[in-house]
């Protein structure tokens, strides 16, 4: 079973044909990973709302949403998804026009078996790495953030301490020999 952080990894394929939805779901499914289907973009959308989706096979060519369509609005709802490109059309500008946006591949029908699970596992891999980037990239913000609180705090504090400083009655300073110091007393004896 294909499976990170001990969890099967879940796959969406969106394809106008149910033909290929099933061959896709078969042959991922033999390969260890949970597929869901969907006929269309709005339908992708829907099954995204409720399940943890890792990865979503895309046809670009659809009626009603294209790939295209429905790519740009999961990289809007869900960024963390991502996206391998399935389609009948060798289209290379599209292809990597999509690839700079954010997808991880793109594969020209018919796509046999082996060539969809390497690109599967390969896009997962791609995926995490993103993610892991973006964890660390938001722990690097949220430090970010601490310490600009942390500062923007000892700067409020100086503030203030210069405020006081600015409230003292001024001091009129005398030279230093016109202090004297009092002798010391040598002490008495106490009677016990």
């Amino acid at each position: 079973m294909t499976k990170t952080a001990n969890r099967t990894h879940q796959i969406l394929i969106v394809d106008d044909e149910k033909g290929l939805r099933d061959l896709h779901q078969e042959n991922l499914e033999d390969a260890g990973f949970i597929c869901f289907t969907a006929a269309g973009g709005q339908a992708a959308l829907d099954v995204l709302s409720v399940e943890a989706i890792d990865l979503a096979i895309v046809d670009v060519m659809m009626p009603e949403m294209s790939g295209l369509d429905l790519f740009n609005r999961m990289k809007e709802l869900y960024p963390w998804v991502g996206v391998l490109f399935v389609t009948a059309v060798d289209q290379m500008d599209v292809a990597v026009s999509q690839v700079k946006g954010g997808a991880h591949d793109y594969l020209v029908k018919p796509v046999n078996r082996a060539k969809l699970i390497d690109s599967v596992n390969e896009s997962l891999e791609k995926q995490s790495e993103y993610l892991e980037g973006s964890n660390h990239q938001k722990h690097l913000e949220e430090l970010l953030v601490h310490q600009s609180k942390a500062l923007e705090n000892k700067v409020r504090e100086v503030r203030a301490l210069n405020r006081m400083f600015l409230e003292l009655p001024k001091v009129r300073t005398l030279p230093q020999d016109s202090f004297e110091m009092p002798e010391e007393q040598p002490e008495t004896p106490t009677a016990s």
